[in-house]
């Protein structure tokens, strides 16, 4: 398998900073309240090659190697205005060009056995890589490109299929390390940008099962359980006036455990000619503990959804009624610097399916 890949951006970003009369409790001299607006246009490009090949070591013995190379080009032009009521808005410091390139070759290994024709057991190792970039509303001239996130990628699994394919169990267990992490951060308290300044390692397990007990009736049972830390984490601390390293904290938006339970049968009625069946799913998901913040103070306590479909499909169409949160529960599905976006309540709905 070969690939390419490629892409252009053009950004324009207006960031005003509101600094209210208390502010001169940080800079006695600085006059406030005013605004600052930092004002930028960039342009992004980039593009990719890549490719996969495996080879048979032996009758069942499979080796994969893939590899990608990346580049990227940025460029960012930047200004930042004054404005003080009652006055109009003034240059405060003039247009900055930068230019960052970024370019990475990261490969993938895969090492697969089958120990019958139903069982297989493999070892993955990949390579990550996410592009730098350029801060658009950074004050200090340093602090306006940031660098490549790397991740270190180890997996081993056991896949099997029984009972003549009537029972599908998956079982996966992996390792990785992210170093440079990129978080959107301010170390003084103000300036919110993105900086290398976290270092985080995740291990955990995966388990899939599928079970066809019957006919017309398939049960899937997914769950996962990751225990995802920081090894270093530098953010602001206002208490302290200066960075301080939160190592040990739980990444934000990862629950440590996650699982999803469904059961859907499906009535074939043997006897149209337009092969009409009636079909009807249930769902049940559990989501973990997880927190909004770096710090772990502010979070979701763990919960569970309850989602249901039933429908009827006729040749390639389908018609299917949906319930989704049935039990109307409340639960925050996202926060960020203080900002919070409250999960759908109970949401009921009609979808028309079309297959060509």
């Amino acid at each position: 398998m070969l690939g390419a890949y490629g892409f252009t951006q053009d950004n324009h970003t207006d960031a005003p900073t509101f600094y209210g009369a208390d502010y001169v409790q940080v800079d006695s001299t600085s006059g406030a309240p005013f605004t600052t607006t930092s004002i930028s246009q960039g342009t992004n490009s980039g593009y990719a090659f890549f490719g996969q090949a495996t080879y048979s070591l032996m009758e069942k013995l499979d080796f994969t190697a893939g590899i990608r190379y990346d580049k990227e080009s940025r460029k960012l032009g930047q200004y930042t205005n004054y404005q003080k009521d009652p006055d109009q808005e003034t240059l405060l410091t003039p247009n900055q060009d930068y230019k960052a390139k970024f370019n990475a070759l990261t490969p993938k290994f895969v090492l697969s056995y089958k120990l019958q024709d139903n069982i297989l057991i493999y070892g993955s190792y990949a390579r990550g890589f996410r592009s730098g970039g350029l801060n658009t509303n950074a004050t200090d001239p340093s602090q306006v490109p940031y660098q490549p996130e790397h991740s270190d990628n180890y997996e081993i699994g056991w896949k099997n299929m029984f009972f003549k394919n009537k029972l599908k169990l998956n079982l996966t267990a992996f390792y990785l390390e992210q170093h440079n992490q990129q978080i959107s951060t301010a170390m003084d308290g103000i300036n919110a940008l993105i900086l290398n300044v976290g270092e985080m390692h995740n291990k955990g397990v995966e388990l899939e099962v599928t079970a066809l007990p019957i006919k017309g009736l398939q049960i899937d049972w997914n769950a996962s359980y990751s225990h995802a830390r920081y090894a270093s984490l530098l953010l602001y601390s206002a208490d302290a006036g200066a960075p301080v390293n939160y190592k040990g904290g739980q990444p934000i938006n990862t629950p440590p455990i996650t699982s999803m339970l469904a059961a859907q049968y499906t009535y074939d009625l043997t006897a149209s000619k337009h092969k009409l069946a009636l079909f009807a799913r249930g769902e049940y998901r559990y989501l973990d503990k997880y927190y909004f913040d770096f710090v772990n103070g502010l979070s979701q306590p763990s919960h569970s959804l309850f989602n249901a479909k039933a429908g009827v499909t006729i040749k390639s169409l389908e018609l299917n009624f949906w319930a989704r949160n049935l039990t109307d529960k409340k639960y925050i599905a996202y926060g960020s610097f203080g900002s919070f976006l409250l999960g759908s309540p109970r949401t009921y709905g009609t979808t028309l399916i079309a297959k060509f």
